[in-house]
């Protein structure tokens, strides 16, 4: 794909480059909606190894600017000297501002930078060479819920399509960042806060969450122009990290269906999807799995299936393994052969 060629995301292929698997997993989400073959890469290294391997060809790169090890911008230049790395469209994505980015996401062989969260509006627009973007979609219809301090619900589900898909990576975020939070309103650092604070705002702002985003943006800024305000900043943002997991302990996702009573007869289909199916896991990428698993709704219990995803999402394959082998697509036990030894 060339810059200006007409732009229809279903069928594109996409690398997302990301060092936050959330940011990634929002990106699957956004682009696979629209109908795009996605990859992913957790860093420049291996987002330039992955183009540098034989038949590998994509038509747009979304790069993250701030990652450890090799940026963004170095990763353009150096994709941009890889053979065929001149066709691609690259965008940066980036939380902060675009404008004031122009100059040096150009410099480095990228056509422009799309704000993060990831927009499919904003980004078709950008793609198709338009100067504002359509009005948005509509976003799916979903049961009414209560307002919830801190979190732009609608929004989410537009970008996350239900509300349990939602729910599960809304924890995993309060999760995994709750202990870096404390670790570092502990030591109210400053300069060395301010990386995790650039993606603290960047997750929030992806998870839907414009006043956590805020006031991290706030800190960060105040860390780097005015230190001596910072336990005021950082004040800020624990409360807006307080609303968020009240609101997120209002959520109330639909419980998943009952499981199965009886195990899922291994003939025909299902046979060669549990071996096709344990061959992606072998490979240790979401990637490989995650389109395999439509083919198992209604086959298997809708619950084993939805834990299954999760534990792919969270890249515990060999959690899934035994989760296929053991309960979801177990082998049937081989007969006792009639006359056979004691």
């Amino acid at each position: 794909m060339r810059p200006g060629e007409p732009l229809g995301l279903p069928g594109r292929r996409v690398l997302v480059v990301d060092d936050c698997e959330l940011n990634l997993q929002m990106a699957r989400c956004v682009l696979r909606a629209e109908g795009a073959q996605v990859q992913t890469a957790s860093s420049g290294e291996q987002a330039l190894a992955l183009l540098a391997a034989p038949g590998v060809a994509v038509d747009l790169v979304l790069l993250d600017l701030q990652m450890p090890g090799l940026d963004g911008f170095d990763t353009a230049r150096r994709l941009r000297q890889l053979p065929g790395g001149a066709r691609a469209v690259v965008l940066a994505l980036s939380a902060d501002d675009a404008a004031e980015l122009g100059p040096r996401v150009r410099a480095a062989g990228m056509e422009g930078c799309v704000a993060k969260p990831l927009d499919a509006t904003r980004l078709r627009a950008m793609l198709a060479g338009l100067a504002t973007p359509s009005s948005p979609a509509a976003p799916p219809r979903t049961a009414v819920l209560a307002p919830l301090r801190g979190m732009v619900l609608p929004e989410a589900l537009a970008v996350w399509q239900d509300l349990a898909t939602y729910h599960h990576y809304l924890t995993r975020f309060l999760r995994e960042q709750g202990p870096e939070l404390a670790a570092h309103v502990g030591r109210l650092s400053g300069p060395e806060a301010a990386p995790w604070l650039h993606r603290l705002r960047g997750v929030a702002g992806g998870l839907s969450l414009p006043a956590l985003a805020q006031a991290a943006l706030q800190l960060e800024r105040t860390l780097a122009q005015d230190p001596e305000r910072r336990a005021a900043g950082w004040q800020a943002v624990h409360e807006a990290w307080a609303e968020v997991q009240d609101a997120a302990a209002g959520l109330r996702p639909a419980p998943p269906d009952a499981p199965a009573t009886a195990p899922v007869p291994l003939a025909g289909p299902v046979r060669s999807s549990r071996e096709q199916l344990l061959r992606a896991l072998d490979r240790d990428n979401p990637d490989a799995v995650l389109p395999l698993l439509p083919d198992l709704e209604g086959r298997v219990p809708a619950a084993a299936l939805a834990r299954l995803r999760r534990l792919v999402e969270d890249f515990d394959f060999r959690a899934a393994e035994r989760l296929v082998r053991e309960e979801l697509l177990p082998e049937p036990q081989a007969a006792p052969v009639p006359g056979g030894a004691a």
